[in-house]
């Protein structure tokens, strides 16, 4: 049983740059009251922690198990072998499955969603690596079961030939 260690990004210069300006500007109150995914001093230092930590709460068959998690700062997931670069997961779930409302419903997280690199395949069923974001456990949930496992079925044949 492989494992992964994965570290949140805290990008401690921007939020230092936005401190600053904010501090000058008067507003430094106002945009620490606001929420972290509003604010552009507490973003980008918390929203990678809130996203790791989030990925140990989800629960789900379409999510790799995360095992332990030490506040979001460092958590320990499931290996699982990202797709290889010939499937292209984007044009997968939005040219050959996906239509109308579908397609809509992709949009909203497109960041997760059009990167092989956040998927695996384990025992058949397609799996995200990385779904701490705020929208993409909303969206796998809008997309449902049966769009999944036509995603499935195509990319285990295209692994297969």
């Amino acid at each position: 049983m492989g494992v992964v260690l994965k570290f949140p990004k805290i990008l401690l210069k921007k939020s230092y740059k936005n401190f600053i300006s904010y501090l000058k500007d008067g507003d430094l109150i106002k945009e620490l009251s606001l929420p972290i995914y509003a604010s552009e001093i507490k973003y980008p230092l918390l929203n990678g922690v809130a996203e790791n930590w989030k990925e140990f709460i989800t629960k789900g068959p379409r999510f790799q198990k995360t095992y332990f998690s030490f506040f979001g700062l460092i958590n320990i997931q499931k290996y699982g072998e990202i797709l290889p670069s010939e499937i292209d997961i984007w044009h997968i779930l939005l040219a050959e499955i996906a239509s109308g409302e579908e397609e809509k419903t992709l949009m909203k997280d497109i960041h997760h969603l059009s990167q092989r690199e956040n998927f695996c395949i384990e025992a058949g069923l397609l799996k995200l690596c990385d779904y701490g974001g705020r929208k993409t456990e909303q969206v796998i949930n809008e997309l449902g079961e049966n769009f999944l496992k036509k995603a499935d079925t195509i990319i285990t044949a295209k692994l297969t030939t």
